[in-house]
């Protein structure tokens, strides 16, 4: 007989354990920022351990027999169903209406948790767990989804009782009045009538290997990338020591993300809630991954959201509505690239700073203030995008909103990068003639442009090499240093900066090896083509240079398509959120690919070969305008929209912003800089595209 299938299921218990997860808003206590605990309390069960050992001897049963199955699986329409009806318990909470459960159950197979949380304003005000006493087992028959809801819910609501209590004694403490039980009553309406639900959904629970023992942190932190892909999926511990309850620590991903906390901050947790350690991780002789008392997990989730009161509730994946998985067209580029700009002008102070790296869970700048070399990247774009909408005569109030935005940034910067006392800082001073070059205000000052020109040119050695200090500049930071004293040329056509572009050109491409020269993208590409539109000699000696090199460009774009994430994905390849991304650095024994922003600089080079007449063959040209295209599909998966604010605080500077990864939630201004120049480009290929 089938051990597993003898169990009396309808007999296991749901357990719950919540904790809140709010700090320094008054009535709350503790705060729902990046170094708040993102691992929950622990649970001490007691179901015996044997029960929990033959769960996983049966697990992978239960998992191939799916036409034995004797409810559905989870879909779109069960996160639904579950949010819908604590949605509806919020609002009779709001109401002052006594709920009364019904008691109709949900029959699911292979769900094994539910968490439900409730926010405020991005902030956390509460959150209800119901995780199966033996979830192992349960994996692969049947749970009653109403029952998890519930409970997950009474949790939930329990919390914010004892929240809104907690803000009524603080305002009596200030005021000396008495707390009555019918100010608190409207202080739970108050909240409840305000409150967003989060719901997610646990299911597909799968045993995790194990690392092998005395792996340092760095082949620790790959091993378990290759476990969990972070925000994808959930983790779970279960420890059980003879004589000692059972421990659970559970990471949610959807709760992972709004604290955009890190992978290793995950299992840290984890290994901390079920008992071990604080140095766990960090010491292999600790022996803990050869524990035989721990059992690690990851399941999969659905999350539905709702972001704000005047949205719909949206399902979401990694945080993020899914988009389809096709390459953009011309009128979605387009659109990108308004929410992309207007994000990057929403980053200007009134004194004509920027702001640094903003991390939407705190509401908080690390730096407070960008640097030098962000700001002239933002003037640079910007006046891009200002050029672009002097074109389009229906836009002349957002017109001049970039214009006086760019005038205070160029203020700004030009008085602290063109003193007479200021020190070299080579890429800053490239990207701000690149910027001045482009005058969206008119011609540049020559006096501007001379004198960075000058101190560019002044950093050539004996070699033609570019130094700082004497030390080396990096071939990436030459590269944009070239780009910006072609443009230069191409305004100036003088001939001895024309001689000492050649020799730096030369001296640059002839000692970067094929296989590092994608770090000098797009930068080497703009040099180089620039210089090959404006050879003054075009002799055949030239002409084969310039052809050879444009190969070269061609071979390393056709290598990068190679790397783009493509549909369709395997299972194993985990969600499409990833596709037209661009993975140069696969993580070793993980089928999952691990795509970022840095693909902003590959669509940026497929957008200027496909400008260049000749450099892509014909039938090769819709291949790289796909991939281009593809890859902008990836950049909007990275860029803030409104369903995935559902846990900012500040809205409106998150909007439209390119974040750095799926698994990063801040935002530092050079990926969202990058996608903004990346598109530009990329809409001008589509436009010419049949010309």
């Amino acid at each position: 007989m089938n051990m597993c299938k003898s169990l009396n299921v309808n007999n296991l218990k749901s357990v719950m354990h919540s904790t809140s997860n709010c700090r320094g808003f008054g009535m709350w206590r503790r705060g729902n920022t990046g170094q708040g605990r993102l691992w929950r309390r622990v649970n001490t069960l007691a179901p015996s351990f044997v029960v929990i050992c033959m769960g996983l001897l049966c697990f992978e049963l239960h998992a191939q027999e799916p036409a034995q199955l004797k409810a559905p699986l989870p879909d779109a329409s069960h996160v639904r169903w579950c949010f819908d009806r604590v949605e509806s318990a919020v609002s009779d909470v709001a109401a002052g209406r006594e709920r009364e459960v019904d008691g109709h159950t949900q029959q699911v197979t292979g769900v094994v948790g539910v968490r439900v949380t409730l926010r405020w304003l991005g902030m956390t005000l509460a959150t209800g767990d119901a995780w199966l006493s033996e979830p192992i087992v349960m994996s692969g028959l049947p749970t009653d989804l109403g029952a998890l809801t519930e409970s997950a819910l009474a949790s939930a609501l329990k919390q914010l009782n004892a929240a809104a209590r907690e803000s009524e004694l603080r305002g009596a403490e200030r005021t000396g009045q008495p707390v009555s039980l019918e100010s608190v009553e409207a202080r739970v309406r108050s909240l409840a009538s305000s409150t967003l639900v989060d719901v997610q959904l646990a299911y597909n629970l799968q045993a995790l290997p194990r690392p092998p023992a005395g792996m340092g942190l760095d082949g620790l932190e790959k091993q378990l990338m290759v476990a969990g892909s972070p925000y994808a999926h959930g983790l779970v511990a279960l420890r059980q020591q003879e004589g000692s309850p059972l421990l659970r620590a559970v990471v949610w991903p959807g709760s992972a993300l709004a604290m955009n906390q890190s992978l290793m901050g995950q299992w840290a947790g984890m290994l901390h809630d079920v008992g071990y350690a604080a140095t766990a991780l960090q010491d292999p002789n600790q022996g803990v991954w050869q524990d035989p008392s721990l059992w690690l997990g990851r399941f999969d989730t659905l999350q539905r959201v709702r972001p704000a009161q005047d949205l719909p509730a949206t399902q979401l994946v990694r945080g993020n509505v899914l988009l389809p998985p096709v390459a953009l067209d011309l009128p979605t580029v387009d659109w990108l690239i308004r929410h992309v700009a207007d994000h990057l002008l929403a980053l200007v102070r009134e004194d004509g700073s920027l702001v640094g790296t903003f991390h939407p869970t705190s509401d908080t700048f690390d730096p407070v203030t960008a640097p030098d070399a962000d700001a002239a990247l933002w003037l640079y774009a910007v006046a891009r995008r200002i050029n672009q909408l002097k074109a389009d005569a229906t836009q002349p109030g957002n017109l001049q909103r970039f214009i006086d935005a760019y005038t205070r940034v160029s203020k700004t910067l030009e008085k602290r990068r063109l003193a007479l006392d200021a020190q070299p800082e080579p890429a800053t001073d490239a990207l701000l003639l690149l910027a001045s070059l482009e005058s969206p205000l008119g011609a540049a000052p020559q006096q501007r442009v001379e004198t960075l020109t000058a101190r560019l040119l002044a950093l050539r050695d004996n070699e033609s090499q570019f130094t700082d200090h004497g030390q080396p500049i990096g071939s990436p930071t030459q590269a944009i240093i070239l780009a910006a004293l072609a443009k230069a040329y191409e305004r100036s056509r003088d001939e001895k900066l024309w001689f000492t572009l050649g020799e730096s050109l030369d001296k640059l491409w002839a000692s970067t090896a094929p296989g590092q020269r994608v770090s000098q993208l797009p930068w080497i590409a703009m040099a180089h083509f620039t210089v090959a539109r404006l050879d003054p000699g075009t002799s055949d000696t030239m002409h084969k240079l310039y052809t050879q090199r444009s190969l070269e460009l061609r071979s390393l774009s056709e290598a990068l398509l190679a790397k783009q994430v493509r549909p369709p994905l395997t299972a194993e390849q985990g969600s499409t959120d990833v596709v037209g991304g661009v993975d140069l650095q696969p993580v070793a024994g993980s089928s999952m690919p691990w795509p970022d922003w840095n693909t902003a600089r590959f669509v940026w080079l497929w957008a200027t070969l496909l400008q260049q007449p000749g450099v892509i063959p014909f039938d090769d040209r819709v291949t790289c305008l796909l991939g281009a295209g593809l890859g902008a599909r990836f950049l909007a998966q990275l860029t803030y929209d409104a369903p995935s604010c559902f846990y900012v605080r500040n809205t409106p500077l998150a909007l439209g912003g390119v974040r750095s990864a799926l698994w990063d939630n801040r935002l530092t201004l050079s990926p969202s800089a990058m996608t903004l120049l990346a598109l530009i480009d990329l809409q001008h290929a589509i436009e010419g595209f049949d010309k």
